[in-house]
């Protein structure tokens, strides 16, 4: 039970590296079949790709990548991590107790269920490794918070903060603002539908069929 918690917990923690490394390294909306420049080349990623690292942290969306042939270090990582959760079972089933009568007790170990789930124990720690490849290069604990990750895409709420604000940093110092998600009127501007301070703006819910700038 510790060891399968232990792992997903190793596992959540390398996808938050993982799509922090993916933005370090550079990302470009680019069109379809339209290349990068040459001097980006090597390195950029479409915008799509951060979406696929958080999507592949759930267990259906990659066991469907996969099965589309759609590999990629945190599909793998998600289903190897889950799949070693089946040692427990494997390794309480490779031994069995037999007490015959007026005869001491006979403990007996299926060698195949072990090696199967030592097996599943190796393949775990070995999907999930990689994923913390360049973990040095952050300098500082991440996360996939929101607030973070709004600051790091420069949200107006989070204007004047330290850019390398931790999702702690920004609870404490913008912690008591009061926000809503909904339709932003504001004269001569078209209707945007986003998160916005109550206290500077009025925000109302949206209305079914309304369409947004």
């Amino acid at each position: 039970m510790i060891l399968n918690l232990l792992t997903m917990f190793a596992l959540m923690s390398g996808m938050a590296i993982r799509f922090w490394r993916q933005l370090m390294r550079g990302t470009t909306v680019s069109k379809p079949g339209v290349l990068p420049t040459t001097a980006n080349h090597a390195n950029s990623k479409k915008l799509s790709a951060l979406h696929d690292i958080y999507d592949s942290s759930f267990l259906w969306p990659a066991f469907r990548r996969l099965l589309r042939f759609q590999f990629s270090s945190g599909a793998t990582a998600c289903l190897l991590g889950t799949l070693s959760a089946l040692r427990g079972p494997l390794f309480q089933r490779a031994l069995t107790i037999e007490t015959p009568t007026n005869a001491p007790t006979v403990y007996r170990c299926n060698p195949t269920l072990i090696v199967i789930g030592i097996l599943l124990s190796v393949a775990g720690v070995a999907g999930i490794v990689p994923l913390y490849a360049g973990f040095w290069e952050l300098g500082r604990n991440v996360s996939l918070n929101p607030l973070e990750i709004a600051r790091a895409f420069g949200a107006p709420l989070m204007e004047g903060m330290d850019g390398n604000a931790t999702s702690d940093m920004i609870t404490i110092e913008r912690g008591g603002m009061s926000v809503r998600y909904g339709v932003l009127e504001r004269f001569g501007m078209e209707k945007k539908l986003r998160v916005e301070e109550t206290a500077r703006a009025t925000v109302r819910a949206p209305w079914q069929g309304e369409i947004f700038g």
